[in-house]
């Protein structure tokens, strides 16, 4: 059985994006560390890390694959606490937030 796989290995230099508007979250993800990302369909979705700037977030991120477009998208419920150092799996199309360590 034969999988095709489609990888360029090419660096695609993204235009800037406008600044967050003050008391929102900022579209594109600061830097970090200790975050989690999986792949659904054709987003890649961003939970958690940290920076030493910032500290830990809670903020859930997605990047389209195809646009290249970042986006914070709506969610509901209980809503995690920051953390960073926490692993990340995707069952179906829901994504599975395990462990590490929250900011109290």
């Amino acid at each position: 059985m034969e999988f095709p796989v489609l990888v360029s290995l090419r660096w695609t230099k993204l235009p800037p994006v406008r600044p967050a508007v003050r008391g929102q979250a900022p579209v594109v993800p600061y830097m970090r560390y200790g975050h989690s990302t999986v792949l659904i369909d054709d987003t890649v979705f961003l939970w958690g890390g940290r920076n030493d700037t910032e500290g830990a977030c809670n903020v859930l991120y997605a990047f389209d694959v195809n646009t290249h477009k970042w986006s914070t998208p709506r969610v509901s419920g209980a809503v995690p606490g920051a953390r960073d150092g926490h692993s990340a799996c995707v069952l179906g199309k829901i994504m599975y937030i395990f462990g590490g360590y929250e900011q109290l």
